[in-house]
C-alpha cells in the first residue's frame, strides 16, 4: 500500500478510504452521522435485485473496517456521531452490534452537546495454534479474504453449488472469516459467519419461501444479533482434521444470540450433523435460492453459551 501521512482525524466525506496504509495508526477520530441503525427483520427486494446494487463497499461497515486495518492492534477509534434521532437503549444496542462486527471491542459511550461520544478499540485478530501442524486464523486482509474465496471456488464440492465470487463478495463486509492454515501455509478448511448488521442481511434473507409468492422469512429478534455460518474444507484427513477443530474452537468464540444455517434437503447427512453436533433444530422452513436452485432447508440454534461450553466435545462422540 502506498504511504500516507500520519492521520488524528478523519472526514469521510474527502478521506480516500480505497488508498490507506495497514497498521499504521494508534489512534484515530471520526466525524460522521451514523443514522438510524435499523436491523430490518425481513428482506422485501429480491437477491437478484440486490445483485445490482453497486458499489459492492459502502456504509458504516465499509468505513470502519478500512478503519480498523489502519489501526494498529489496540488502536483506539473515537467516533463523534451527528445524529441526532432518539439515541435510547435500542439504538446503543444496534451500535454495539455494528462496531463488534466491524472488529471493535471496549466501546464505551457517552453523550455531550448534542453529539455523541464513541470511543472503542480494535480487536485482537483470533490466533490459535490447534495442534497437528495447523494454525486458526481470523482473516481480515483484503487479499488474504480472496485467496479463502478462490479455496472455496476451486474445491469440487462448490462448484456444483455455482459459488460465484460477485455473489459472496456482497457479503464480505458483514462477514467474519476464519481459515486453518497448514505448515505450508496452505488452507485446509475455510468458514464465513454472515452477520445481521443495521443496514447489511445475512444470505438465508433474500431466499424466498417455497410454495409462496416470493415471499420473505421473518427473522425474530429486533435487536438482537443474529449470523448463518458456511463453512468447507479440502478432501482427505487433513482437511477433515482442520475442519473439526475449527469449528470446535470457533463455537468457542461466536459472539451471537443466534446461528443459522441452511442445507440441502437431499443432504440428510448434513441436516443430521448439525443438529447432533451444534444443537439446532428445524425451521420447517424451505427457501429458495435464485443462484443455487433447489430446495434449502433452515435451522436455527440459540444455545450459544451451551455450544462455547461444549466445544471441545463437539467432534468426540458421535
Amino acid at each position: 500500500m502506498p504511504e500516507i501521512a500520519t492521520i488524528n482525524k478523519i472526514d469521510p466525506s474527502t478521506f480516500n478510504f480505497t488508498d490507506i496504509k495497514y497498521n499504521s495508526e494508534s489512534e484515530l477520530e471520526i466525524t460522521l452521522d451514523l443514522g438510524h441503525l435499523i436491523m430490518e427483520n425481513q428482506i422485501t427486494k429480491s437477491f437478484d435485485d440486490f445483485l445490482k446494487e453497486l458499489p459492492d463497499y459502502k456504509g458504516n461497515l465499509y468505513i470502519f473496517k478500512q478503519i480498523r486495518l489502519m489501526l494498529h492492534e489496540e488502536g483506539i477509534l473515537k467516533i463523534l456521531n451527528t445524529y441526532t434521532g432518539d439515541i435510547n437503549g435500542s439504538y446503543i444496542r444496534r451500535l454495539k452490534i455494528l462496531l463488534n462486527k466491524a472488529g471493535f471491542t471496549g466501546i464505551k459511550i457517552k453523550k455531550k452537546e448534542q453529539v455523541q461520544i464513541i470511543q472503542a478499540v480494535k480487536r485482537t485478530l483470533e490466533l490459535k495454534d490447534l495442534g497437528n501442524g495447523l494454525v486458526f486464523k481470523e482473516v481480515i486482509d483484503p487479499t488474504e479474504i480472496f485467496r479463502c474465496h478462490q479455496f472455496a471456488k476451486d474445491f469440487y464440492y462448490y462448484k456444483d453449488l455455482n459459488y460465484d465470487l460477485n455473489v459472496v463478495k456482497k457479503f464480505d463486509l458483514n462477514c467474519d472469516t476464519y481459515a486453518v492454515y497448514d505448515s505450508e501455509n496452505k488452507i485446509c478448511s475455510f468458514s464465513r459467519i454472515i452477520a445481521r448488521t443495521p443496514g447489511y442481511y445475512c444470505p438465508f434473507m433474500y431466499a424466498t419461501i417455497a410454495g409462496t409468492d416470493n415471499e420473505h422469512f421473518t427473522i425474530p429478534g429486533e435487536d438482537q444479533s443474529i449470523g448463518e455460518v458456511m463453512a468447507i474444507y479440502t478432501a482427505g484427513k487433513k482437511g477433515v482434521v482442520a475442519f473439526k477443530r475449527m469449528m470446535e474452537y470457533g463455537a468457542s468464540i461466536m459472539n451471537f444470540d443466534s446461528m443459522w444455517t441452511t442445507y440441502d434437503e437431499e443432504d440428510e447427512y448434513t441436516g443430521t450433523y448439525y443438529k447432533n453436533k451444534f444443537l439446532m433444530k428445524n425451521t420447517d422452513i424451505k427457501l429458495n435460492y435464485s443462484d443455487f436452485g433447489g430446495l434449502w432447508n433452515l435451522l436455527v440454534t440459540d444455545k450459544m453459551s451451551e455450544m462455547r461450553k461444549f466445544h471441545d466435545k463437539i467432534f468426540k462422540y458421535k
